[in-house]
């Protein structure tokens, strides 16, 4: 083989390398953040439930809350 055409598989050859690395810790970074949205979508859940549940008792009014010493 030519040295210019093992010179060009050379590189082709780091270039992919280089690029299934890339692919591989872009990968991770996806993975991480899937996770996190999940989470941060659960608590957006809560956050959600919990501001229904004081919007819910403030139409009530003071009268339906139970004395301070409970």
């Amino acid at each position: 083989m030519s040295e210019p055409l093992q010179a060009q598989i050379d590189d082709l050859q780091t270039r992919l390398a280089y690029q299934e690395d890339t692919l591989a810790e872009l990968n991770t970074v996806i993975a991480n953040q899937d996770k996190e949205i999940a989470q941060l979508q659960l608590q957006l859940q809560n956050l959600n439930s919990k501001i229904e549940t004081m919007s819910f008792q403030l139409e009530q009014g003071p009268d339906n809350q139970p004395p301070p010493h409970y």
